[in-house]
């Protein structure tokens, strides 16, 4: 339990939270606590026993938005893109505009926007035969099929299926246990 809580307590469910906790002592983010009352609610009714893809959206879906930001696009200074304004990421400390469908990626960041994983982009980082990522595309979120591949044998994104579950065998909203890069490993998810 221990290491599970120091690998989710830094980023968030699902990349909820800024990695760098630098970003909370810049002045740079807003705070929404209406949201973040739903978010503790749905973080508190967890369900114990089988959780599946459409127990993670709803707890995705109340948490998004909790967090944003205040940088406009061109402005400078961010170490997070939950500092940047909505249809922004931060590129190497300045906040840029998401790169739009088809825009060339490297992180699901450049394409939607981090605390609300809006628009429904990923960056798709996916070569067939499993090879190891390089350039990716930004594309459309994909839909809970069984020939919707959300990774390959390097890499599981979450954030390129709509249910935001991308299970083991690499298929969007098919989890049956959960993978240790994913969560913390002693979940088991939708029917083991």
């Amino acid at each position: 339990m221990t290491s599970c809580k120091a690998d989710w307590s830094q980023s968030g469910w699902e990349l909820q939270l800024p990695s760098d906790n630098g970003a909370y002592s810049q002045g740079n983010l807003t705070f929404d606590s209406t949201k973040a009352s739903a978010c503790i609610a749905a973080l508190q009714a967890w369900p114990c026993g089988t959780f599946g893809s459409a127990e993670n959206q709803a707890i995705v879906s109340a948490c998004a938005g909790v967090l944003g930001g205040t940088i406009p696009i061109g402005g400078t200074g961010c170490l997070s893109s939950f500092e940047c304004v909505s249809g922004a990421w931060c590129n190497g400390g300045t906040c840029a505009a998401l790169l739009g469908s088809g825009g060339s990626c490297m992180a699901d960041e450049q394409c939607s926007y981090a605390p609300t994983n809006q628009p429904a982009l990923f960056c798709d980082l996916y070569p067939a035969g499993g090879a190891s990522p390089t350039t990716g595309a930004c594309r459309a979120v994909l839909p809970n099929a069984g020939t919707s591949l959300c990774g390959n044998a390097n890499v599981l994104d979450d954030l390129a299926c709509s249910s935001q579950s991308c299970g083991d065998d690499n298929v969007c909203g098919d989890m049956k246990t959960n993978p240790a890069t994913n969560i913390c490993p002693g979940y088991l998810i939708g029917g083991g």
